[in-house]
């Protein structure tokens, strides 16, 4: 799947928020652009610090 078929997330400000122009300066993680996948990426709050590399 190519980079523009993804969601992009980055950490700002204490929380993960989305990329909509995929500019945001900072670490960023995909996912794709299914509801149930972005949603499931969502509650891995466990996993963002490794994500991140908070």
């Amino acid at each position: 799947m190519l980079k523009e078929g993804l969601s992009r997330f980055v950490w700002r400000d204490g929380t993960v928020q989305i990329d909509i122009e995929q500019k945001m300066a900072g670490r960023g993680a995909y996912c794709c652009r299914k509801e149930r996948c972005m949603e499931a990426f969502l509650r891995q709050e466990k996993k963002w610090k490794r994500l991140f590399r908070l």
